[in-house]
């Protein structure tokens, strides 16, 4: 028997990592105060106030702090 795709647990489809990379590579401007950065893990682009000389994008940056069951 076929597994059935359980709706009431994942409402939405969330939009695959082809589809996150064009939108993240359009062009856009960081707001002011900000400085638009690469990540060195995964290359998406964000934005980081002035001030900080990090990297890595919020996501890689704790991706390893994050807790597994």
């Amino acid at each position: 028997m076929a597994k059935r795709f359980n709706r009431k647990r994942y409402p939405k489809a969330h939009p695959t990592e082809a589809a996150a990379r064009v939108i993240n590579g359009r062009p856009w401007q960081p707001p002011p105060g900000y400085v638009k950065r690469r990540c060195s893990r995964c290359f998406y682009w964000f934005s980081n106030p002035t001030e900080r000389d990090d990297s890595r994008c919020f996501d890689c940056a704790s991706y390893g702090q994050r807790s597994r069951r």
